[in-house]
């Protein structure tokens, strides 16, 4: 058994396994020890918004103005638009409002186009992050006001031989006021991509570094919006000229002129922004999330879930919805008591239903198929940490909840990929033949 190999010796290896029906636990190793949970963080987030926030809870962004508008279709006064941390909302939006400033009869407008983005707090990312990933996509940050997931994409064609310089070909959308540096270099055939985004929050100035490979034509890859609300208005302002510039008010506000809602825009139910967040291990909602049951602060977020978790019987801590800080810490005999309760609570169905499953899209889709069983499982993935956290049911419809925490070991994920499918068939021999 992989547990006891030479190969993963000095890794940090966790296993619980319990009847979901009894409880009674079948397998432990290191149960009741901390590992950086990774990507499993997003499971205890989703069950603790489904119970604060609701399964149909949505996010709503408006279009609003202040002012009137002149039979010149002159606005005097000011586009606002108020973002509630929509996680979903999408760069068609802007046609919309586009159509929808045209109903009103605004072409131009005298004053300004303002963000208000002050239901969120004005950090954007979590402070426990690795600098490493800020620039890139999966390190975006919530905004009150996001969009597009807060990423861009950046298409990379190499040189002619290696370690020639390798040119960008565009970036999507464009980012205005974004400040490139690219000392992207060119690879190895079959080296992949490489690259890695540096920069921080609200600042336009990013570095790509890194090699794409030669033998490849372009490589496009995905980096952060560094200012989502300043990107938004600025955008808006391409196509609607607002003479005294564009504003954004990251505070909350004192006061304000009546404002009239043009349009709102909500976003689909917290149910189905779980499921594919889960399904696809989205970051950039799980950060949202956080802030919405924290009352815009991630922090108050986390201490929500530590809370809950300890109502539970089970020790954690906690620093972002996303499992991208390595200071997440859960146990495994902790998380699967969290399993074996959201299977026992019918307010958690649908968290049940966002588990990726084996062989089907998701971030379980070329996961080996166990034999005599079916796998529900999330996985949580980051240099030298593989976990996976879930639900084994067996042909019989035996149901048991699991989790392996793999954290420290030498060298790359492959290795660790493939002996946990092979754990798996192993305890499901075990089983059947008991």
């Amino acid at each position: 058994m992989f547990t006891e190999s030479e190969s993963f010796k000095r890794a940090h290896i966790g296993i619980h396994i319990i009847d979901v029906d009894t409880g009674e636990e079948v397998y432990s190793k290191n149960a009741e020890q901390f590992f950086t949970v990774a990507s499993l963080q997003k499971i205890p987030l989703s069950v603790v918004a489904i119970s604060d926030l609701g399964g149909k809870y949505s996010f709503k962004t408006d279009l609003e103005y202040d002012g009137t508008v002149d039979q010149k279709g002159v606005l005097h006064g000011n586009i606002w638009i108020k973002g509630g941390g929509d996680p979903t909302l999408s760069l068609d939006v802007f046609s919309k409002w586009y159509e929808e400033l045209a109903r009103e009869g605004i072409h131009k407008v005298d004053g300004k186009i303002i963000i208000d983005a002050s239901s969120f707090e004005t950090t954007l990312a979590s402070p426990y992050w690795h600098f490493q990933d800020l620039g890139n996509y999966y390190g975006a940050g919530a905004s009150s006001l996001s969009i597009n997931q807060n990423l861009y994409k950046v298409t990379f064609k190499p040189g002619i031989k290696e370690g020639d310089p390798a040119t960008v070909l565009q970036i999507e959308p464009t980012i205005p006021g974004l400040v490139i540096h690219n000392e992207v270099t060119t690879g190895p055939a079959g080296s992949g991509d490489k690259v890695f985004i540096y920069g921080s929050e609200y600042s336009p100035i990013q570095f790509y570094r890194g090699t794409v490979p030669i033998d490849e034509p372009t490589l496009t890859i995905k980096g952060s919006i560094p200012d989502p609300s300043h990107f938004c208005a600025a955008t808006l302002s391409t196509k609607i000229e607002a003479r005294q510039g564009i504003e954004v008010r990251r505070q909350p506000l004192d006061s304000t002129p009546r404002r009239k809602i043009i349009s709102s825009t909500s976003s689909p139910s917290l149910h189905d922004i779980v499921k594919d967040m889960n399904q696809f291990s989205v970051n950039i909602y799980a950060e949202h999330i956080l802030k919405a049951i924290g009352n815009g602060k991630a922090d108050e977020g986390s201490k929500k879930i530590e809370k809950f978790l300890e109502n539970l019987g089970v020790p954690s801590q906690m620093h972002d919805g996303s499992g991208l800080s390595r200071t997440n810490l859960l146990t495994p005999k902790g998380f699967t008591t969290l399993l074996q309760e959201i299977r026992k609570n019918p307010l958690y169905q649908s968290v049940y239903d966002s588990f990726p499953e084996a062989g089907k899209p998701g971030t379980l889709q070329s996961f080996p198929l166990p034999s005599h069983a079916a796998l529900r499982a999330k996985t949580g993935s980051m240099r030298n940490i593989y976990n996976l956290g879930g639900y084994l049911t067996l042909d019989s419809g035996k149901e048991y909840a699991l989790c392996i925490f793999f954290n420290n070991y030498p060298g790359s994920a492959q290795e660790v990929r493939k002996q946990i499918p092979l754990f798996l068939h192993e305890f499901i021999e075990m089983i059947v033949t008991k």
